[in-house]
């Protein structure tokens, strides 16, 4: 087995686990953790989706889209963390924010109803299913100067990851957004720096393109994928106490081991924020 398909396996099993985390999640029937813990399980699946669906990008030799995917999961890891430092008052404002976001997006298209034709019929039976709650939870989500706030945290994903620092003392996230997030905006706009992906030198100093990527592109995607996925499923169970503590040490362990080995074999340090803990 080469050092791709190690770590390939390795975002395997984190995968299989974070589903077991997942799957362990009883939700009860009224209260706050109910939210809260409906919050972990969407969380939960969609890195799950996403982890996988770099995964499949990686078989097909396309890390460098790859990169979008893991941007994606990046993303939800830093915003579950925001939430779980204070899950009985975010989980809420995160799903109260829903018929808020929703008349966001009916203005939306409204402004542009001249062009889509859906007519104000469908607006008005749009806003009719929300408007209840609509009024009963927008003021929730007004700014200082009473406009709608367009997002349900009124924060960027860098504030995020800055105020969990706040709280915890740890600069985990922000490094995190800095040295992963931030540089992963080349895979999703026109960048020059993503040149380098997608064109080769040829014989004679000829400009080619490059339809597939290389080795060293997937194991970075997949020890990026493998490490957020086994993190994300550490902090369900640390937040709900679902007994995997000790499967995801396992699992944890395996992953320092496997990096210790990479970095050793090749020269290379081995990723930041590698484990669990």
């Amino acid at each position: 087995m080469n050092k791709s398909d190690s770590l390939g396996a390795l975002r395997n099993r984190t995968q299989h686990l974070l589903r077991r985390v997942v799957e362990s999640l009883t939700i009860p029937d009224t209260g706050a953790r109910r939210l809260a813990m409906g919050v972990a399980m969407y969380f939960g699946v969609k890195c799950y989706r996403l982890s996988k669906s770099i995964g499949h990008l990686l078989d097909v030799y396309q890390a460098s889209e790859a990169r979008i995917q893991l941007r994606v999961l990046c993303e939800h890891y830093i915003v579950f963390n925001f939430i779980m430092q204070d899950p009985n008052d975010r989980a809420p404002a995160f799903v109260d924010f829903t018929p808020v976001h929703q008349t966001i997006w009916i203005d939306r298209l409204r402004k542009h109803d001249e062009v889509l034709d859906l007519g104000e019929d469908f607006f008005a039976n749009a806003e009719s299913q929300i408007r209840e709650d609509y009024d009963r939870l927008v003021d929730d989500y007004r700014t200082r100067r009473g406009k709608v706030r367009a997002t349900w945290t009124g924060q960027d994903l860098a504030r995020q990851a800055e105020v969990v620092a706040e709280q915890t003392g740890e600069q985990g996230l922000v490094e995190l957004y800095d040295l992963l997030y931030r540089p992963m905006s080349e895979a999703v706009h026109p960048s020059p720096s993503d040149l380098r992906f997608y064109l080769g030198t040829g014989e004679g100093g000829q400009i080619e393109p490059l339809f597939d990527d290389d080795v060293a592109e997937a194991e970075a995607a997949n020890i990026w994928a493998a490490i957020l996925t086994l993190k994300l499923a550490a902090l369900i169970e640390d937040g709900f106490g679902l007994g995997l503590s000790k499967e995801i040490g396992e699992v944890d362990r395996a992953m320092s081991q496997l990096l210790e080995e990479r970095k050793q074999g090749t020269g290379v340090a081995a990723s930041p924020g590698a484990g669990a803990a």
